[in-house]
């Protein structure tokens, strides 16, 4: 068999780039499709359908939207890495949920979704996105940290903050050590650990594994009978001290 992967990150999603390779997929009835698909404006659901409708297999491996897609796919499960970092807050003692952006990717807002869903079950407090999400923050945008400082001083009650990405979480563990907060009592920090970051985590954190996604999608399409896949991925939390141990009785 034949087998292309497309992949591409955030900072250079391009649909028109990804639509000529996508009909270069198309045109030479390739095997199967590992898809990592821009989330931009206009999207190629439509390229898709068709290339999955001549028997390609296109398997998703990332959202590129917060519904899910109309092929096959074994994704991260983002809306329940929300609902459980939540428990996990609750449960730890903190009061106050907040999410550290990155920019709005699609597993973002599937994320601020578990979230949203899980502080209204679970502590009674729905909190609309524009509250719950704080502004992005990156290592070259200085308004973003600016706000979080701004942020971190205002911390009175016992605060959790579920961010994005490792490097969003690295900034804010050093922002409060510059401030004299503390980890993981006053503040808690627990990030998304997608396996592109570089370096070993120093934070609580959820990884999630492309690579290990991309094996499970091979698996899938080199099966000798193709029938599809629908799989969304469970989370796993790795505790390396960055948020309270459970306080709260059950």
């Amino acid at each position: 068999h034949l087998l292309c992967a497309y992949s591409q990150m955030v900072w250079y999603w391009d649909p028109e780039k990804e639509r000529r390779f996508l009909e270069g997929v198309k045109r030479e009835r390739r095997k199967a499709l590992v898809a990592f698909c821009s989330p931009r404006p206009p999207t190629n659901e439509d390229l898709l359908e068709e290339i999955a409708a001549l028997g390609t297999r296109v398997v998703h491996i990332e959202p590129y939207s917060v519904e899910m897609p109309g092929q096959s796919y074994v994704l991260p499960d983002y809306r329940l890495i929300g609902q459980m970092a939540v428990s996990r807050f609750l449960l730890s003692g903190y009061r106050q949920v907040r999410v550290v952006s990155m920019g709005g990717a699609p597993y973002e807002r599937l994320l601020v979704q578990g979230v949203t869903e899980a502080l209204a079950d679970l502590a009674g407090r729905p909190m609309p996105p524009d509250s719950l999400v704080l502004p992005v923050l990156v290592r070259d945008a200085a308004e973003g940290q600016e706000a979080m400082h701004r942020f971190l001083g205002t911390i009175t009650d016992p605060t959790a903050l579920l961010c994005c990405s490792p490097s969003a979480a690295e900034l804010v563990i050093r922002f409060a050590a510059e401030q004299g907060l503390d980890i993981p009592g006053k503040l808690g920090v627990a990030a998304v650990w997608h396996d592109d970051h570089t370096g070993s985590p120093t934070m609580d954190h959820l990884p999630v594994s492309h690579l290990d996604l991309v094996r499970e999608a091979l698996d899938a399409v080199t099966l000798p009978v193709w029938r599809g896949v629908r799989k969304l991925v469970k989370p796993a939390w790795i505790c390396l001290g960055t948020i309270r141990k459970e306080c709260v009785s059950r």
